[in-house]
């Protein structure tokens, strides 16, 4: 993925998460499961495993971005 497309999934993340934010769980996977089935339908048959596979484990390394951030700094207490 290019700089210009990581800059352009931020700013769509940035502006689609006060849409979610706030809203239970399963309201808020349900919303995820249809963008993502859209995403996959518009792909070609034959390589929708493979696209949803490299999404699940670009997911996967997000999640332990997300929470690496959320937690505290780590280190002698001062």
């Amino acid at each position: 993925m290019s700089q210009q497309q990581q800059d352009e999934a931020y700013d769509l993340v940035n502006r689609i998460r006060p849409l979610l934010s706030g809203r239970d769980p399963s309201v808020q996977g349900a919303v995820l499961a249809d963008l993502v089935a859209r995403w996959l339908a518009g792909q070609d048959a034959s390589t929708r495993e493979a696209s949803l596979a490299r999404w699940l484990s670009m997911a996967r390394d997000l999640v332990k971005l997300v929470i690496a951030e959320a937690e505290p700094p780590s280190g002698p207490a001062h």
